[in-house]
């Protein structure tokens, strides 16, 4: 609710830049314990789908770890990713 009525109060390019910030706020208060890349990379596709999305880790055959979202409850409001 809170985000589609930033999305009728601010520019699309606020909003994004709006919930960046947040989510840069809340990583930095937020620790799984994790100290390893594979268990940060977990970590960060539970929080997704514990945010309504489906998020998925896989691991290419070069051992490079990839984030793969099926479904983002942030999409509709961004605009570009980084």
């Amino acid at each position: 609710q809170l985000l589609q009525v930033l999305e009728t109060t601010h520019s699309p390019e606020e909003l994004e830049r709006l919930v960046r910030e947040t989510g840069k706020r809340l990583a930095a208060q937020v620790s799984n314990g994790a100290a390893d890349l594979r268990g940060r990379t977990a970590y960060a596709a539970g929080v997704l789908t514990r945010l309504g999305g489906l998020a998925e880790v896989h691991e290419e055959a070069c051992g490079t770890l990839r984030l793969q979202g099926y479904s983002c409850p942030l999409a509709g409001i961004t605009t570009s990713s980084e």
